[in-house]
This record gives C-alpha cells, structure tokens and sequence, in this order.
C-alpha cells in the first residue's frame, strides 16, 4: 500500500488516492459503469479490507467511493461550478468579448459575465469594454429554461444509482429497509453527497426508489443483496 498511517494524520486527498488506486486494481469498471471482465471479476474482495491504516470507518470509504463515482459524471455538477470555469475560462483566455456576445443568448454565460463585473468592482478598476454593454442594460438577461429533459433524469438516476454501487463497496446496504432502519445505509451517503455537491434537491425515498427501479436503465451495476 501507498499510504500508511505514520504519527501524521493522513490527508483526505491521501485517503481518496489509495481508495482509488485499490478500487482501480481490484474492481474494474467500464465507462457505462458495469463491472469489466478480467481476472479479477470471480472473486471481488471487499475494499474495506483491502485500506486497512488508512481508512477508519465503514462511513467514510462508502462516502470516498460514492464521491469517485460522482466525480466520474461531471453532468450533475453544480450550475455554479459550470458558470464560474465559464468565467475563469473567458479570463484566462481573453476571450471576455466571446462571452459577453453567448451572453445575449445563454443565462449561463451572462452569468458568468456577473461574476467578471463583480470581481471588477471589488478590486476597484473600470469595467471591462466587452461587459459595459450588459452593466449599461443594452444586453439583457435572457430567460432561463424551463422544465427538464427526460434525458437529463436518465443521466441523474444512472449517476446515483453508479454512486449506490460503488459506495455499497464498503458493504453497506445500498437502501434501508424495516430490518436495517438504524443503520446507515449507501442511499444516504449519496444523498448527502448530492445536497453538498449539486444541484439536486431530491430525498432519500426518492434515491431509494431510483435504485430500486434501476432494471428499467440500461448499462447500470447491480447489487443482489
């Protein structure tokens, strides 16, 4: 092993690595998220007994291999997070005129051109030629969308239900049932993953039923538990 336990904690980010470099030796995963055929595939070992030293509880390897699934789906992002590397992007790249012509169009883009303005006027120096157009009100917000694409839910629940997979790893259960209520389950591990690192605003119940249904989807990973 990589890691070890020595008189100074191990990091978060040391932890996630070892996690990942075992998960990667030791439960090969296709881009669709099935378990890939290999040597390895007639006896998967559980990764909890293959971080010993680096990884203390049940709890935080379920949450670090639900985080490597969500980190493997950039779709279900934060808005956020898109609009601000739109505008670091633009920044970086001096393409600030590009932005403000998307932003016309595009509520992400004029967005992002808020956030250039703002950090203009928070280091106190004259607003960028290319946005004085949208600070004077001669480009206006364009409206957001509305509704959702039935393929962006399809995407959604393949993403949670690869996250309940993978942080059923651990050997949690990946939902609660009347027997295990009490008990932790992978179904709320990814819900409190979702709320801090998205934009998803949906309960356990409804992850849980997202799980359940996951025959209907195709190219998902299951558990017979």
């Amino acid at each position: 092993m990589s890691v070890k336990l020595t008189e100074k904690p191990v990091t978060y980010s040391e932890k996630y690595e070892a996690v990942r470099q075992h998960c990667e030796k030791n439960v090969m995963w296709d881009r669709d998220g099935k378990r890939a055929k290999s040597n390895r595939s007639g006896g998967l070992k559980r990764l909890a007994y293959l971080v010993p030293g680096v990884i203390d509880t049940q709890e935080e390897l379920a949450t670090i291999l639900a985080r490597m699934a969500l980190n493997n789906r950039p779709g279900i992002a934060k808005p956020k997070e898109h609009i601000d590397k739109l505008a670091k992007r633009a920044w970086g790249k001096g393409k600030i005129a590009d932005l403000a012509e998307s932003a016309k169009t595009d509520r992400a883009a004029w967005d992002a051109c808020q956030i250039l303005i703002a950090m203009n006027i928070s280091v106190d120096v004259p607003i960028m030629p290319e946005l004085k157009p949208i600070v004077a009100r001669e480009i206006t917000a364009p409206p957001k969308k509305r509704g959702k694409d039935p393929a962006d839910n399809a995407f959604r629940d393949e993403s949670i239900i690869f996250m309940i997979h993978m942080a059923s790893e651990s050997d949690l259960l990946p939902t609660k049932n009347n027997a295990t209520e009490g008990k932790l389950a992978a179904s709320e591990i990814v819900h409190r993953l979702l709320s801090e690192y998205t934009d998803i605003k949906i309960s356990v119940k409804t992850i849980e039923n997202i799980w359940n249904s996951r025959h209907k989807l195709h190219s998902v990973p299951d558990i017979k538990r």
